[in-house]
């Protein structure tokens, strides 16, 4: 696998510049790159992970 697609999937929110420093490439050629993945269905999207159990929500209970 590429070093730019080993990188986005760790962490696709890092800065252009922090994964062009790690995957050895330049800011245009990172973002040159992305656009392509992106482009040919390569990158189908960016995805958040939550972790519920940190989040305080209200509980609802029905009965029917």
């Amino acid at each position: 696998m590429p070093p730019l697609l080993d990188l986005l999937e760790q962490d696709c929110t890092q800065p252009t510049k922090q994964l062009a420093a790690q995957a050895g490439m330049s800011e245009a050629e990172v973002e040159k790159e992305r656009a392509r993945l992106e482009e040919d269905d390569t990158i189908l999207g960016y995805q958040a992970f939550v972790v519920w159990e940190r989040v305080n929500r209200a509980n609802v209970t029905a009965l029917i």
